[in-house]
């Protein structure tokens, strides 16, 4: 059974027992989500997510009307939550953290199997008196996890009240949990910073949530390859030409690849070398696509301030601001982050198209030109 009411809230009541679920509602929650959706860089993603779990706890306890002194104990799922346990950690000083490991099974990657815990832990779960149990698991997108590691733990101590936390939960995960948790015959709370309603259901990946990186401890820990493989990215690069939304991410890419290039040391120390301003980049992409029939089926008018604003938010490029006049002027580079994206995902598929060998052709030309001398040549 599955109830969405409205958007924020949610409950379902099996007996005097409760299933309650609800979007942690706090403007910082909401900024750090955007920033660990949008980033490839695992500083960013992983402060972005221990933000995250310092607001569940006090989101948390309002929610299920507790106070910090009722929590000695959190469980969390190894390694994913560290982050995310983090900042729980900061809120609930006096609690134990305990790593609870997963693996996926089943021919869908649909089941979850719990790694024993040592026997000194299981001692201790014997003998707790506490009958509140905290899961915390930064991604519930089928919610197997969820409801496995609350059986593992209700056979060694029976609780009456579970509290669930995540940084996104999908529609498909709330509904597993709300379906299988009259097993337990217990009140119970979740909470999460994004509620997903898309899912691969083959891959077990969330569609609507982390973007470029899907895999949350891949993004958190920089460890792309190891759960979603680089060339999964790529492909899903390569999907996307020939569409207007791959449009814009080879616009990007070629971006990217023309700020390296005005960094390369071919430029670097030449002082005739114009700044890499915005009104630059974008006059010099549309000289190629006028000029030197650079094929991108986007509206440079309509969408060059929001691709050059997606870039700055996801941290693959930066700028230095220079006295200009009465003003600054923004000067433009690739940051590291940028150019490990590049060589992962852009650069293989602009070579694909040629675009290099296209940009190649007039960049020392153009680079030493300024933004209004290239826009009067395209114009006549």
């Amino acid at each position: 059974m599955e109830k969405f009411i409205c958007q924020y809230a949610y409950d379902f009541i099996e007996g005097e027992k409760m299933f309650t679920h609800r979007k942690v509602l706090n403007q910082i929650v909401d900024e750090e989500w955007t920033r660990l959706k949008k980033t490839i860089s695992k500083d960013a993603a992983y402060k972005a997510a221990e933000v995250i779990g310092e607001y569940t706890v006090t989101d948390m306890l309002d929610f299920a009307s507790l106070n910090k002194f009722d929590i000695n104990r959190i469980y969390v799922k190894y390694r994913d939550g560290l982050p995310m346990a983090s900042g729980m950690k900061k809120m609930l000083p006096n609690a134990d953290v305990i790593y609870i490991n997963t693996e996926r099974t089943g021919n869908n990657n649909d089941k979850a199997e719990i790694s024993p815990l040592d026997a000194e832990t299981i001692g201790e779960l014997n003998y707790d008196e506490n009958s509140i149990t905290w899961f915390a698991d930064p991604i519930n997108a089928r919610g197997t996890t969820t409801i496995e590691v609350l059986r593992y733990l209700h056979e060694f101590t029976p609780f009456e009240v579970a509290l669930l936390s995540h940084v996104v939960a999908n529609r498909i995960g709330i509904g597993t949990v709300q379906t299988l948790i009259t097993d337990f015959n217990i009140d119970s709370y979740m909470n999460y910073a994004f509620l997903s309603k898309k899912i691969n259901p083959s891959t077990g990946f969330l569609e609507d949530a982390l973007e470029v990186i899907p895999d949350f401890g891949d993004k958190v820990f920089g460890t792309v390859g190891a759960d979603y493989p680089v060339c999964q990215m790529r492909d899903d690069l390569r999907c996307l030409v020939g569409t207007k939304v791959g449009g814009i991410e080879i616009l990007k890419g070629t971006i990217i690849y023309m700020l390296q290039r005005r960094k390369s040391d071919e430029y670097n120390a030449d002082r005739r070398v114009k700044w890499a301003t915005r009104p630059w980049i974008k006059e010099t992409v549309i000289w190629y696509i006028k000029l030197r029939d650079l094929r991108i089926d986007v509206d440079i008018e309509q969408h060059f301030d929001f691709i050059m604003d997606d870039l700055e938010s996801r941290g693959f490029i930066k700028y230095d601001k220079y006295v200009f006049k009465d003003s600054y002027a923004r000067h433009y580079s690739v940051t590291e982050d940028g150019v490990n994206m590049s060589s992962a995902a852009y650069l293989p598929i602009l070579s694909e198209l040629g675009i290099p060998k296209i940009i190649s052709k007039d960049f020392d030309y153009l680079v030493h030109i300024p933004a209004h001398e290239i826009h009067k040549q395209v114009l006549n």
